[in-house]
């Protein structure tokens, strides 16, 4: 998103190498090579694209579950008492 691990690394707090290794990381996971590296600049490559879409995705989804539990937590509070 940012074209840029210095960017990156500054907007999450963590060290371009974190950034790096975090990448290497998840290339060899997924057997594949997510950016081009130049000498001054990185690009994304196809399949990084869809990673970068599954992972938006994903990250979007956590966050529903993160508020869905949260709204839930008060709805079925109380004591419930049954009788035949």
């Amino acid at each position: 998103r940012l074209n840029s691990v210095t960017e990156a690394a500054r907007e999450n707090h963590v060290t371009q190498s974190a950034i790096s290794q975090g990448i290497s990381q998840l290339e060899k996971t997924l057997a594949t090579s997510l950016l081009t590296h130049r000498r001054n600049s990185i690009k994304i490559t196809s399949e990084g694209g869809v990673v970068f879409e599954w992972s938006r995705n994903i990250f979007k989804q956590v966050d529903e579950l993160k508020f869905r539990l949260k709204t839930t937590q008060n709805e079925y509070m109380g004591e419930l008492s049954l009788a035949c």
